[in-house]
């Protein structure tokens, strides 16, 4: 799901180009390795008012991000019902971060970041949350190949309210995806590509269960 916080786009943009790559005929046999293994809901704009907006916020003023508990605005209680229905295995989280987000102590922008969110204050580990980490190693070598050095791990801090985290309570295997800069990329198309790169790429993974073949570290 993307695009909670209305003015954050990039990740809805890839989404259509992931559409786009999936309903491409030339990928007739791509998709022939994964349809009877894989099934997909993709939720691109949780948050329309926003985005028509350019706000965070939906039009009642709520962070819908911080509303996976009180589930008071109508997007978040969709959002809710959408995996308690569908109950996946894993969901990808996607989000666009500060464009000044820098990678460890470098000097280089951080274009994507990554995190396997926690589910309790102790940060603890169990089996839905290494599936996480492990499709997040493959991601991890997906962009030391195509844009090594801009890679971060985002803030683990747990955050209760917060969806990403609430799901990873709920047994789902999240994985958090944040969009940033990149140098003389003033609209993130650098970002887009390498989040419609790595939605192929985990769609394949799971399918396979490639993912499974990455240690912790």
């Amino acid at each position: 799901w993307s695009q909670m916080h209305g003015n954050e786009s990039t990740a809805t943009a890839a989404l259509m180009d992931l559409l786009n790559f999936i309903a491409a005929e030339p990928q007739k046999n791509w998709r022939d390795n994964w349809l009877s293994k894989v099934s997909i809901r993709l939720i691109p704009m949780v948050n329309p008012d926003g985005a028509a907006a350019g706000s965070r916020f939906n039009s009642m003023g709520i962070d819908i991000n911080r509303d996976a508990k009180a589930l008071q605005s109508p997007e978040g209680r969709i959002l809710m019902q959408a995996a308690k229905d569908f109950k996946p295995d894993f969901g990808l989280n996607l989000h666009d971060q500060n464009r000044f987000y820098a990678v460890g102590d470098t000097n280089k922008q951080a274009t994507i970041s990554l995190l396997a969110p926690a589910f309790n204050e102790e940060k603890d580990i169990d089996e839905a949350r290494k599936k996480a980490m492990q499709l997040i190693g493959d991601m991890r070598d997906l962009l030391q190949a195509e844009l090594p050095g801009y890679l971060a791990k985002y803030n683990d801090t747990f955050s209760w309210r917060s969806f990403g985290d609430t799901f990873a309570g709920m047994g789902i295997s999240t994985v958090l995806i944040e969009s940033g800069g990149h140098p003389r990329d003033d609209n993130r198309q650098v970002a887009r590509k390498l989040n419609a790169q790595l939605l192929v790429m985990s769609i394949e993974s799971i399918g396979s269960g490639a993912y499974q073949q990455q240690p912790l570290s």
